[in-house]
């Protein structure tokens, strides 16, 4: 596949395609904002492989918040993508704080101790 995202017989790969609607649509999500037809946009993702390209795009735009999976059994992003959601000003909200019930689940058949431990 050559650099410039192009596979042979010239198609645009799905990743290049994929950032470009995305890019498009954050430009129309802020003119948007700026008309008043919302106060804030963000992005959402709920895959920790998400985490790195979250992270550069709070460092490339504007977002008022990203919505990532973050709870006691999935801390991954406490070390890249929080503290660039703090340097960049940026909110973050927790999806699936619950760990998608294994966390209550374990409270309500008293394993909750023994849950905690397999966190380590």
């Amino acid at each position: 596949m050559a650099e410039s995202g192009r596979a042979p017989g010239g198609a645009v790969t799905r990743r290049r395609f994929l950032a470009a609607a995305a890019a498009e649509q954050l430009a129309l999500l802020r003119e948007w904002k700026e008309r008043g037809v919302f106060r804030y946009f963000g992005v959402t993702h709920f895959q920790e492989s998400a985490n790195e390209r979250l992270i550069a795009l709070m460092e490339r735009e504007k977002l008022d918040f990203v919505q990532v999976n973050y709870s006691m059994a999935e801390r991954s992003v406490e070390r890249r993508l929080l503290p660039a959601a703090a340097a960049t000003g940026t909110a973050v909200l927790d999806n699936l704080s619950a760990a998608r019930g294994r966390l209550p689940d374990a409270a309500m058949r008293g394993k909750m101790t023994e849950f905690l431990h397999s966190l380590r």
